[in-house]
């Protein structure tokens, strides 16, 4: 983002920032320096992720110039989520009036070896194509994201960076709010399920291979995702806790349509997961398909998904 002027990415206007340093004559010794803001107090269950409200967030930033793609173009973007500054990317529409509204979830990265979008990006383009209004937050600590200050959980901490941008897009009169959908993989299914938990504003989810919804089984798989946040503690610790935190225990009453995914052979997230989560969702009310696709493994750009891609796009456009 450059430190002169930011464009506040808007339909036909812009609004600009301007930054200017004033000068004044102090007698007298100066001021002792503000203490720095306190850090935000850590969101760590469903319960209170529902009543969060991404105050002081907007406005939504751009990036540098669009990219124009045949029917869309591709906007970086950059926002506030919990006072830290979360890059993106949104694929707009060429057509005029309101849009669908996709967020699309990647999966779990490093800053090393992450693209903008990553997994991400090839789910959200033909949406985009099909004039839907697509947005792909990087997550803290990933693009140029500021560091993750690891206050909650990884998946926690992505699902309200995610929730955030979709909050702020809701205000865009570019997008029509009365139909939003989520597609994801793998950790970004997880971030899914907990923005399932905790929005009622989201009508439709196409989930691949969504990481485990109940936190005491991620954890032995992932424990990375938990350790070294200084409120949480292996499950042995605090069973309620995993409990409040995991999206599975915690859905509520949905009434919104989802179709999961999984490769039978994944190696990375095992399909029974996919499973555990349908009976869950469908005990919350939601309409869900439950697809488990035979020998497929979890990497979304073999041969084998070409097929079940193509029908997450159809269900989304058919369902949001």
């Amino acid at each position: 983002v450059s430190e002169g002027v930011l464009p506040h990415l808007g339909p036909g206007h812009a609004r600009e920032v301007h930054r200017a340093a004033a000068v004044a004559r102090v007698d007298g010794p100066p001021a002792p320096p503000a203490a720095p803001p306190a850090p935000p107090r850590p969101i760590l269950t469903i319960a209170s992720l529902r009543t969060f409200h991404p105050s002081g967030s907007g406005p939504i930033l751009a990036i540098g110039p669009a990219q124009h793609e045949h029917g869309y173009s591709v906007q970086r973007i950059a926002y506030h989520s919990q006072g830290l500054q979360v890059t993106g990317t949104l694929l707009i529409p060429s057509g005029k009036g309101r849009h669908r509204l996709v967020i699309s979830l990647h999966g779990f990265s490093t800053p090393q070896t992450y693209s903008d979008g990553a997994d991400a990006m090839p789910l959200a383009i033909p949406l985009a194509e099909h004039g839907v209004l697509v947005g792909i937050p990087d997550y803290r600590g990933l693009g140029g994201s500021a560091p993750d200050p690891r206050t909650e959980p990884l998946p926690i901490a992505d699902a309200i960076d995610s929730l955030t941008l979709l909050d702020l897009l809701l205000e865009d009169p570019r997008v029509d709010p009365n139909h939003v959908g989520l597609i994801a993989h793998s950790l970004g299914g997880n971030v899914a399920e907990a923005m399932l938990a905790a929005h009622r504003g989201i009508r439709a989810a196409v989930l691949y291979a969504p990481s485990e919804s109940q936190y005491t089984v991620l954890y032995k798989r992932r424990p990375g995702y938990f350790r070294g946040r200084p409120d949480v503690g292996p499950p042995a610790t605090d069973p309620a806790l995993y409990t409040a935190m995991s999206p599975g225990a915690n859905f509520g009453t949905l009434h919104c349509g989802i179709l999961l995914e999984q490769g039978t052979a994944d190696p990375v997230v095992p399909w029974h997961a996919s499973v555990v989560a349908a009976h869950e969702l469908t005990a919350s009310g939601a309409t869900v398909q439950l697809r488990l696709i035979p020998g497929a493994g979890h990497d979304l750009d073999r041969p084998d998904w070409t097929v079940p891609l193509e029908d997450g796009t159809t269900f989304l456009l058919k369902n949001v």
